[in-house]
């Protein structure tokens, strides 16, 4: 239940992805943003931020699909990105402090998709 509730939760940012994707290429080029902390013109990191929202909606799409029928490298994908970013944060990250709350996120949802029975079982090849 909850999965395909999380499914759904995704089309949508699907959804609403496009619409942010959009308004940051057609944005004037003066308009100010903040981007890693520095305060910039939009004009200068537009090209980052549409690519980097592009392929975060790449993601977001594939996990939604893959989540509703069933496709085991969804999970292990999913999984997958949460150890990364586990890892970026532990290598780049002046403050360790988000460590053990991303380590929890990421113990919680390696026994969701693997060690939860029926979740296991939804993925397995049928």
């Amino acid at each position: 239940m909850f999965l395909a509730f999380f499914s759904l939760l995704l089309m949508g940012e699907a959804v609403l992805l496009p619409l942010i994707i959009g308004y940051f290429a057609f944005a004037s080029g003066d308009t100010g943003v903040t981007l890693n902390g520095v305060e910039t013109s939009i004009g200068e990191v537009r090209l980052e931020i549409v690519l980097s929202l592009f392929v975060g909606w790449l993601f977001v799409v594939a996990f939604a699909v893959g989540f509703w029928k069933g496709v085991p490298i969804a999970r292990h994908g999913f999984v997958t990105i949460f150890v990364v970013l586990l890892v970026i944060i532990a290598v780049k990250s002046s403050s360790l402090d988000v460590i053990p709350g991303m380590a929890l996120w990421t113990g919680l949802l390696y026994w969701y998709f693997y060690r939860k029975t029926n979740v296991s079982n939804y993925f397995s090849p049928k």
